[in-house]
């Protein structure tokens, strides 16, 4: 056997050992994202999905790639060592912007506004936006999206004030001092008079019906049960909430709902 290919199966032994590794904190890493801080469809919605993908490209590829490049079984035990913990440095460091960058960017908030829901994104509030909230909102959420409800009557802007926040790429949702909790009695019969029939979502879109369908499906209620609204932040417009008679929200589709 050449030195090569003995170098070469030495490299790939090790490279194998450290994928598995880095494939196992991966899963763990998409669990705390995408069950926690990006459930569905928030992960599409707010960009969850290209950012973990961009921690999962360094993390499973590179460090692995790093490792078959730099194994050498004519190292010494030392110089091993020495890679090794450079290159999980590398990519724990890697791993730790990554997740900081998720988590900075990740939802916070979603609410209805008029005629849509509506998510806010701790990305999306000016640092000294939450100074002007009160205290109990000034602690952000940690552990995932909440639904709230949103009045800014308290603050007494006129139309054109709020016409000009909205279109500095503030709406309602990313003004702090608009948030209240959300409450059943108040907010649902709001939503219930704005939703709209999930049958007109399926004229609007025949190219989707399939998707519509199935996404009718997971409900477990029929189409005649089924109302819906558009589901949106500042950037994507392209997803709507399936909502039950009684306004709740029982499922989502990548379909644009406005009309």
């Amino acid at each position: 056997m050449s030195s090569f290919t003995s170098r070469l199966r030495f490299a790939a032994k090790l490279a194998s050992i450290h994928f598995l590794i880095s494939l196992t904190i991966a899963i763990l890493t998409a669990i705390l994202v995408f069950k926690i801080w990006y459930p569905h469809p928030f992960m599409i919605i707010a960009g969850g999905l290209v950012m973990f993908a961009l921690i999962v490209v360094i993390d499973v590829v590179c460090g692995p790639l790093m490792t078959m490049i730099l194994s050498n079984p004519k190292k010494s035990r030392r110089a091993m060592i020495f890679d090794f913990t450079v290159i999980g440095l590398v990519q724990l460091s890697a791993l730790i912007y990554g997740l900081h960058a998720v988590y900075m960017a990740r939802p916070l908030y979603y609410a209805f506004d008029k005629d849509r829901f509506e998510i806010v994104s701790a990305a999306q509030l000016p640092q000294d936006a939450l100074q002007q909230a009160e205290s109990k909102w000034q602690k952000l959420p940690m552990w995932g999206p909440k639904l709230i409800s949103i009045d800014c009557s308290a603050q007494k802007q006129d139309k054109l004030e709020s016409f000009m926040l909205s279109a500095s790429g503030f709406p309602p949702i990313a003004r702090p001092f608009c948030w209240q909790e959300f409450n059943a009695q108040r907010d649902l019969p709001a939503i219930q008079k704005a939703m709209k029939p999930v049958l007109l979502l399926m004229n609007r879109h025949p190219e989707k019906k399939s998707i519509i369908e199935k996404a009718i499906r997971k409900t477990g209620l029929s189409q005649e049960q089924l109302f819906f609204l558009p589901f949106t932040n500042d950037q994507v417009f392209s997803w709507s909430a399936l909502l039950d008679k009684d306004g709740k929200i029982v499922g989502y589709v990548e379909a644009e709902g406005f009309m």
